[in-house]
């Protein structure tokens, strides 16, 4: 791709492509005259798909103007992630009868605002429990989350991959905190348990990884534990993510095992902690039994994944 696009539009070039491989494929696979090569979206035919939409809607006035012979450049130079103005993506999106969450998603991202930042409402941590967490000493700068639910339907373990930069000298910890009671922790690499958990309020409970040596500022170290539950009764049907400080490269991955799958699951936005869910988008199962989601970046907002049985 040509470095002097804006990385948001190369994300939105990349984005259609892969929505027109994967879930809009039949409706420009009609046009394709030649061998098809898998993997390959076929310009020719998409362009195709364009033209005759612009044929048969000249009456309205977003394409009166639009010229026919420049169909052919903007699909090559779109799928290139070369260029991809905004005129450009809504001719895709009109024209492929994209639906409301893909086209929702596709001029956020082409915005550059398809990243998490959803300021607390009426229902986020109380003043209190923000004091009992303290001063950050830290920033995230990755985080992989990887949930697996059992065959029960309940959450079986766990596995946090994260990586942390010391805003302070000397930072000889990471403070873990969650929203129950009812697990175990086992830390894999990068550092020890202080002490078991111990309750911060809100419903929140709370307990420190000693890191395996203390990090200067400016210094990273990587962390990966494991979190394994032992629920009396079954919990929310979620798997959330909540961070009053910015975190940057998160991803988060929802496995089910296959003898319970959900009828479906959304990729939701929480009202701080306790609140309700304000905003939701529904993924596909991938290879029929998981979930994944990487965003930017999410700072003051609680998001995860949510779904039905």
């Amino acid at each position: 791709m040509d470095h002097e696009t804006p990385a948001n539009v190369q994300q939105a070039a990349l984005h259609l492509r892969h929505l027109l491989l994967r879930d809009y494929r039949g409706r420009w696979i009609r046009y394709q005259r030649d061998r098809e090569r898998h993997g390959e979206v076929h310009q020719r035919a998409v362009t195709d798909v364009l033209r005759r939409f612009v044929d048969l809607n000249r009456a309205e006035l977003a394409y009166r103007e639009v010229s026919l012979d420049s169909l052919p450049q903007r699909v090559s130079r779109a799928l290139r992630g070369e260029t991809l103005s905004r005129a450009t993506l809504e001719l895709f999106i009109d024209a492929f009868a994209f639906g409301e969450d893909d086209s929702r998603r596709l001029r956020r991202i082409h915005d550059g605002t398809d990243k998490i930042r959803v300021l607390p409402g009426p229902n986020a941590l109380s003043p209190e429990t923000a004091a009992a967490l303290g001063p950050a000493r830290h920033r995230t700068t990755s985080v992989h989350e990887h949930h697996c639910i059992g065959a029960d339907g309940l959450p079986a373990w766990h596995r946090t991959q994260q990586v942390i930069e010391a805003t302070e000298d000397g930072l000889d910890r990471y403070p873990y905190r969650c929203d129950t009671n009812a697990l175990a922790i086992e830390v894999e690499v990068g550092g020890r348990l202080s002490g078991p958990l111990y309750p911060l309020g809100d419903g929140l409970f709370a307990l420190d990884i000693l890191l395996d040596e203390p990090l200067a500022l400016g210094d990273e170290t990587s962390l990966t534990y494991l979190t394994l539950f032992h629920y009396d009764e079954p919990p929310p049907a979620e798997m959330r993510r909540a961070s009053i400080r910015i975190m940057r490269n998160v991803s988060m991955r929802v496995e089910f095992h296959p003898d319970k799958i959900p009828r479906r699951v959304w990729w939701a936005v929480w009202d701080g902690m306790h609140g309700d869910i304000i905003e939701r988008d529904e993924c596909a199962l991938r290879a029929s039994r998981y979930v994944f989601k990487r965003v930017e970046s999410i700072e003051q907002a609680v998001v995860g994944f949510t779904w039905q049985w």
